[in-house]
């Protein structure tokens, strides 16, 4: 009996059910054999998220390792190079299992995992309201402007527009397929690719994929829907988000030759919205290696859907709401460190009922909710969505979820590249944080909520911030005065440390403070009061009566007086700046012809954001302190 069970340990070790996932144990234990493919064994991981396995693995070996010689140890065979991963072949599941760790335990590889064959879930949610009949499609358009049906919830593109629509720019969706003969779509030049075939066939009669591409690219043609960067060039990527036990099943093998192709294709944006709340090592691996190596080492921009479970990194994600939890958004492919992670808001501005949230989430967009759901382009005729959609041209339809606020922002990105190609994606990530709009009754820190990320993207205060930095470009300005840079205008002041200012904080307190870069901008303070009366000395002020009425702020400072070193300016968000007014102030603006003209009206400034030193390789100040340099 010894003897035996010694014999069912060694058998046990030997084909180990497991496997490495970010240098964690996973175990995994096979199910339902009577369904098995003869080349695909299925299994249960603990959190009952079922996956499939072949006979191959994908490895990436450690540096200086003889590859030839331990594929022979291993009696592994050589299939494919998949850019620094490697498609290894084993003789069977368990073997796959057994060298994939075994690799990982011999120090041999940095990962080794099976080519899983798993779920790949699309972040939509289905509908349950039809639209009106009689309405004009770009009366639903209220996530790019306001329209007669809604206001508010939208992205201010319009504005956006006058600088760009996406010219020279290649956007990129990896998805489950377009329909190309769609009249949104006919007339572009579309580069298409398969994963699961390896040929350009990319149509497909899931509607996901084709609603994507119409808001981000549908044509401006009069005819129906526009995209926030229609003029952008397009390479559409098809996967199959369907589980399978046949050899077109969605293995990360295919997910990894997509992303290949779109380095391979030069993309400057790829949209992504799909998860499996269970990414593997590999795949990681290649999206941070196109977020770092992609558009010749300014890195690809990379858009992730955050989801539809309503979760956050505390607990289970139940994607598709039927009960079983489909993993940990920490484990999703939205959460990859450098991939800009896009969450939905309603039409309300506050986060939407269904979109995931928490410390991992970084912009939001309008998503759509059943209340007002988006519009985009659908399969032509009685295919994809449409069979629930209450329009009469079945070439458009209705989709919620944050699948589709996620290439509405990837489509803003655009806009900024189109204008700035110099870009960094750490510019485009920077921009994007000083330009959202802090929108719901949230608590944000450092600029950062766990509802709704760093905000709500403002396309066209963001693509002129992209403008702008690039007119700075090589460029030197005459000052005085210390430099700062906001959403609109650069402009000077004092050095920090000799200002005497005073705040009001969130306690409703008046206080103190030497930090200019914490402005958010300056309204006159004269137009708020009936007298603004400096001392001789020119250290105090005393304001007078209010001359705003229900202003809580304005009613704060009534007949109050401040010490102070400078001339006073009152910003709308509450803080106070003094500014001796008799003084010489040269300050630049960045003006809406596009040109940088010199001014002497502080009060003019609408905020205060950046450092431009954030921006540009150097910014040099010249030893008199007379000139500004930016590099």
């Amino acid at each position: 009996m010894k003897y035996f069970l010694i014999f069912l340990l060694f058998i046990n070790i030997s084909f180990a059910s497991y496997y490495y996932q970010d240098g964690k144990k996973i175990y995994i234990t096979e199910v339902d054999k009577s369904r098995t493919n003869k080349n695909i064994s299925r299994y249960k991981n603990e959190l009952n998220q079922e996956i499939g396995i072949a006979r191959d693995i994908l490895v990436k070996f450690k540096k200086d390792v003889d590859i030839e010689k331990i594929l022979k140890e291993y009696n592994l065979t050589l299939k494919e190079r998949l850019s620094s991963i490697y498609l290894l072949e084993a003789n069977s599941t368990a073997h796959a299992l057994e060298s994939s760790a075994k690799l990982i335990e011999d120090n041999i590889a940095i990962f080794a995992h099976p080519d899983f064959l798993q779920k790949v879930t699309d972040r939509a949610l289905p509908l349950k309201r039809e639209l009106p009949k009689d309405k004009m499609f770009m009366e639903y358009g209220y996530h790019l402007k306001d329209t007669t049906i809604l206001s508010d919830a939208h992205i201010n593109v319009e504005k956006a527009w006058q600088y760009s629509k996406g010219e020279n720019v290649k956007v990129g969706i990896f998805d489950t397929g377009i329909d190309l003969t769609h009249e949104e779509f006919r007339d572009k030049e579309i580069v298409t690719y398969d994963t699961i075939t390896e040929t350009d066939m990319a149509f497909t009669t899931d509607a996901h994929g084709t609603f994507i591409a119409g808001l981000m690219v549908a044509d401006e043609n009069g005819k129906g829907v526009v995209g926030v960067s229609p003029k952008s060039d397009l390479v559409f990527i098809k996967m199959n988000p369907n589980y399978s036990l046949g050899d077109m099943g969605t293995f990360t093998s295919k997910l990894i030759k997509g992303f290949i192709f779109a380095k391979e294709q030069n993309i400057d944006v790829l949209n992504c919205s799909w998860g499996t709340y269970n990414r593997q090592d590999a795949l990681v691996e290649i999206v941070q290696d196109l977020i770092k190596s992609g558009r010749d080492g300014k890195g690809m921009l990379i858009f992730f859907g955050i989801g539809n479970a309503n979760c956050n990194e505390d607990g289970l994600c139940d994607e598709d709401y039927d009960g079983y939890g489909d993993g940990y958004l920490q484990n999703d492919e939205s959460t990859i460190d450098g991939v800009f992670t896009i969450g939905s808001h309603n039409y309300q501005n506050e986060r939407a009922f269904y979109s995931n949230y928490g410390k991992f989430l970084d912009f939001t967009a309008f998503g759509g909710d059943y209340t007002y759901p988006l519009v985009s382009t659908d399969i032509s005729g009685y295919l994809g969505y449409s069979s629930e959609s209450s329009f009469d041209n079945l070439d458009y339809t209705e989709a919620v979820g944050t699948s589709f606020a996620s290439p509405i922002v990837a489509s803003v990105s655009t806009l900024m590249l189109s204008v700035n190609p110099d870009l960094t994606k750490d510019d485009i990530f920077e921009i994007f944080k000083i330009t959202s709009k802090k929108i719901g009754n949230y608590e944000y820190i450092d600029g950062k909520s766990l509802e709704l990320g760093y905000g709500k993207i403002d396309a066209t205060k963001a693509v002129k911030f992209a403008y702008m930095l690039k007119s700075l470009k090589s460029k030197t300005f005459n000052i005085k005065w210390y430099f700062w840079l906001n959403e609109n205008r650069a402009y000077l002041a004092q050095n920090p440390e000799n200002l005497s200012i005073w705040e009001f904080t969130n306690e409703r307190l008046w206080r103190p403070i030497h930090n200019a870069g914490a402005f958010d901008g300056y309204i006159g303070a004269e137009n708020s009061f009936d007298k603004t009366d400096l001392s001789l000395d020119k250290k105090s002020i005393t304001l007078g009566n209010a001359l705003v009425e229900n202003n809580f702020l304005v009613d704060s400072l009534s007949n109050k007086s401040f010490g102070i070193n400078w001339y006073f300016f009152a910003t709308e968000f509450g803080t106070f700046i003094a500014s001796n007014r008799d003084r010489e102030v040269s300050v630049w603006e960045f003006t809406d012809t596009r040109e940088w003209m010199p001014l002497h009206n502080a009060s003019k400034f609408d905020s205060y954001l950046n450092s431009a030193k954030h921006f540009f390789d150097s910014v040099e100040i010249s030893e008199d302190g007379n000139f500004i340099k930016f590099n």
